[in-house]
C-alpha cells in the first residue's frame, strides 16, 4: 500500500507463495537479486529468511542465523598509515563533482561509525564512486579506528528516531538509533494499548490531559521512519549550484548568511563559545534556529507561493545548473539541512540540552524551533506541492513521505510549549497528511491522528496571559472540527476507531472537546481577535469572525462544493461556520450527537460559540429542542 519495493518500507517483509517455488528433499539453494538498477545504493541486505510448510511451520531453526556483532569489527588495514590516508579521503578527496564525504555526510563520519555501517558497505560505496578497493578499505579504515561508543541497536536499517516503548530509559545518545524495526507494529490498532492502555473514558482523559505531555518517544505507529540513508542528499548542493554559487554566492536578505557560511558559523559558535556558555546564556536553541533560519531565506523568498521553501522561482534558487529540477534542488538542500543537524546534535551532545535552557523541554529535545525534516518531502519543496508528490514519485509514495517526514519532525522536538507561529511543526499539514496517506493507500491511521492531536493541544497550551496569536492558541490547529474529519467532512479516518473498540471515537472526541473548552474559557472575549475579512486577513491563523456575525445557510467564501469546514485541509476556515456546521441540528441530532459525543461536551461548545457569535438569527442550541 505505501509503494512496495522503493517505496515508503526501505525494509520490508514479503512471502513467496508456493507456487513460484519448487522445493525437493535434500539440498535446495535460495538465490536473491536486486532488478532496481536506478537505486543509489551500492547493495542490498537479506536480513533473514526461512522457509514454511503447509502448517506454517518454520524448517529453519532461528540459531541458524545470527547477528555479526559490531563491537568486534576491527579497521581491515589496521596501521596508523593507511587510517590516516582513509581520514583524509574522507574530508579532502574530491568526489569528481567538488563535494567530499564530509560534505553528504557528517564532517567526520561519525554516523557511518554510529550506525554500525559494514567494512564492506564502506568499501563497496567508495569503489562504486570510482575509486579502488584498496582506497574503499582506507575509508572503512579510518571509520573503525574513531573513538566513540558502539549502540549495537543501531543498524543502517533501522529507521533513526522510531518511536518504542523504553526509549528514555536509554542514554541520550542511544536515542538516535530508534527502537527497532520491531516497533514498526503491524497495524494502526495495535497503538490502542500503547496511548489508551484498555480504552476506558477514564485513561483517554489522563492522555488527552494538555497539562501532560504525551511521549511520542515512547508510543509506537505503524509507520517506518525514514532509515538513514533517507538522510543523506543524493546529489549535494554543491553540485546542483555549482562550487562557485555554493560557497561565494550571495543570500537574498541582506542580514543573512548563505547556506553554506551558515554552517560554516554554526560550528564555530559552537566551538568558540561553547555549548554550557550558550545553554546559561540561553543562545543555544537561537544559535541551532538561526542556521537553519539562514539556510530557508538562501534557497527562497516569501513570495505567492507562501513560504521560502515553496518558492518555485528564487534569485538563488534559479542560479542551480539547468539539469536540476526546482524541486529536485530544493530537497537535497532540506537533506542536507536536516544531515547537518543531526551531525551538530551528535557531535555536541546536544539532543538533552534543549531543557536545560527552556524547563517546558523534554528530556530528549532537539534544541530548534524552525522548520527541519518535513521540509524535505513534496508537500513543500515540490513545483506542484499541492500534489504531495514529486514527480518521480507515485502520489502513494509521496504521501507517506509527506505524512512521515512530520512525524520524524515532531518526535525529535513538538515545539517545547514554545512553538513560534507554526514552527517547529505546522500541525494543520500534520493532520491533513496522515488522512491524506489514508486517502491514498486505504489504510486509514486514527490513533496517530488521536496522538498527534492531543500532542498539538498540550504544545499549544501556554499561560493564558500571552493571549492568542499565532505564538499560542490558534484555531488554524486546535478547532473541534479536526477531532471530527477532514476539511470537506471525510469521516473515513477518525471513524475507524470504533472497529477497534465500539464506542471508543465517541469517548476520544469527549475527552478532547472537554480540553478545548477548558482551555477556550480561561481567555476573556476581549482577548479573542477578530477579523471582518472572514478568515483571509493577515492574521487568519488566529482570529475569530465579527461578534454578530451569522454562519447560518452561508457557504465557505471560495470553499467550493462539498468543503464542509474550510477551503483546504490546512486553513482559512470560517470558524463560525465550522462550529455551526458540527452543532447544527436543525434537522434532528447534529453531528457530534450522531458520532455519540457526550451531551454536556456540546453543550459547553454551544455556550461557548454563543459567547463568541451574538447575532440573534443564529440558535446555537437548536441541538438541545
Amino acid at each position: 500500500a505505501y509503494g512496495g519495493f522503493g517505496g515508503g518500507f526501505s525494509t520490508i517483509k514479503f512471502t513467496v507463495d508456493k507456487q513460484y517455488v519448487n522445493f525437493k528433499d535434500g539440498l535446495n539453494s535460495i538465490e536473491f537479486r536486486y532488478n532496481f538498477q536506478a537505486a543509489p545504493t551500492a547493495g542490498y541486505r537479506i536480513l533473514n529468511v526461512n522457509i514454511l510448510n503447509a502448517q506454517d511451520d518454520k524448517l529453519i531453526a532461528d540459531n541458524v542465523f545470527y547477528q555479526d556483532d559490531p563491537t568486534t569489527w576491527e579497521p581491515p588495514l589496521n596501521n596508523a598509515t593507511d587510517i590516516a590516508a582513509g581520514e583524509t579521503f574522507f574530508k579532502s578527496r574530491d568526489l569528481g563533482i567538488g563535494a567530499k564525504c564530509m560534505d553528504c555526510h557528517t564532517s567526520t563520519g561519525i554516523d557511518f561509525k554510529y550506525f554500525n555501517i559494514s567494512n564492506k558497505t564502506i568499501t563497496e560505496q567508495v569503489i562504486k564512486s570510482g575509486f579502488t578497493r584498496k582506497e574503499g578499505e582506507q575509508v572503512a579504515s579510518y571509520i573503525r579506528s574513531l573513538n566513540m561508543p558502539i549502540v549495537t541497536q543501531a543498524r543502517v536499517y533501522n529507521p533513526p528516531y522510531q518511536p518504542g516503548p523504553g526509549t528514555d530509559a536509554k542514554p541520550v545518545y542511544e536515542w538516535a538509533a530508534g527502537a527497532g524495526l520491531e516497533w514498526v507494529l503491524e497495524s494502526d490498532e495495535e497503538m490502542l494499548s500503547h496511548i489508551f492502555g484498555s480504552g476506558t473514558r477514564a485513561e483517554i482523559d489522563a492522555v488527552t490531559d494538555i497539562k501532560t505531555d504525551l511521549n511520542l518517544r515512547e508510543i509506537p505507529v505503524a509507520v517506518m521512519f525514514p532509515d538513514w540513508l533517507r538522510w543523506i542528499p543524493q546529489t549535494h548542493p554543491m553540485d546542483i549550484w555549482g562550487k562557485d554559487v555554493w560557497e561565494n554566492g550571495t543570500s537574498l536578505i541582506n542580514s543573512k548568511k548563505i547556506a553554506s557560511q551558515a554552517y560554516v558559523e554554526l560550528r564555530n559558535t559552537l566551538d568558540n563559545v561553547g555549548v554550557d556558555n550558550l545553554v546559561a546564556q540561553k543562545k543555544l536553541i537561537s544559535t541551532v534556529e538561526n542556521f537553519a533560519n539562514n539556510v530557508m531565506w538562501w534557497v527562497g523568498y516569501e513570495n505567492n507561493t507562501g513560504h521560502p521553501w515553496t518558492a518555485t522561482i528564487a534569485p538563488v534558487l534559479d542560479q542551480r545548473k539547468p539539469i536540476y529540477s526546482a524541486e529536485y534542488a530544493k530537497t537535497n538542500l532540506a537533506t542536507w539541512l536536516s544531515m547537518k543537524l543531526w551531525e551538530v546534535m551528535m557531535e555536541y551532545e546536544l539532543e538533552d540540552k534543549a531543557i536545560q535552557e527552556r524547563p517546558t523541554a523534554e528530556k530528549y529535545n532537539w534544541p530548534v524551533n524552525e522548520f527541519t525534516m518535513f521540509v524535505i518531502p513534496a508537500h513543500f519543496t515540490g513545483d506542484d506541492r499541492g500534489t504531495s508528490h514529486f514527480a518521480w514519485e507515485s502520489p502513494e509514495v509521496g504521501a507517506y513521505w509527506s505524512s512521515v517526514w512530520y512525524e520524524v519532525a515532531i518526535t525529535v522536538n513538538s515545539g517545547m510549549r514554545e512553538p513560534i507561529g507554526v514552527s517547529p511543526s505546522d500541525w494543520a499539514y500534520n493532520f491533513m497528511h496522515i488522512h491524506r496517506l489514508g486517502e491514498r493507500t486505504g489504510i486509514f491511521e486514527p490513533l496517530r491522528q488521536a496522538r498527534n492531536l492531543i500532542k498539538c493541544y498540550q504544545q499549544r497550551d501556554q499561560p493564558e496571559s500571552r493571549g492568542i496569536n499565532k505564538n499560542t492558541w490558534i484555531m488554524r490547529e486546535t478547532s473541534p472540527w479536526r477531532a471530527y474529519s477532514d476539511h470537506d467532512g471525510d469521516q473515513r479516518t477518525m471513524e475507524k476507531m470504533n472497529e477497534y473498540q465500539s464506542g471508543l471515537r465517541a469517548k476520544f472526541t469527549s475527552s478532547l472537546y472537554a480540553e478545548f473548552i477548558k482551555k477556550v474559557n480561561k481567555f476573556s472575549l476581549s482577548q479573542w481577535p477578530r477579523s471582518n475579512d472572514l478568515g483571509h486577513n493577515s492574521d487568519w491563523w488566529e482570529t475569530l469572525e465579527y461578534a454578530n456575525y451569522d454562519p447560518t445557510d452561508k457557504e465557505n467564501p471560495g470553499s467550493g462544493k462539498g468543503k464542509l469546514f474550510a477551503p483546504d485541509g490546512t486553513f482559512n476556515a470560517i470558524e463560525a461556520h465550522a462550529f455551526y456546521r458540527l452543532l447544527d441540528g436543525r434537522n434532528g441530532p447534529n453531528r457530534l450527537q450522531q458520532i455519540g459525543v457526550d451531551g454536556e461536551v456540546i453543550r459547553g461548545l454551544a455556550e461557548w460559540a454563543d459567547m463568541i457569535w451574538t447575532n440573534p438569527n443564529t440558535d446555537w442550541f437548536t441541538w438541545d429542542k
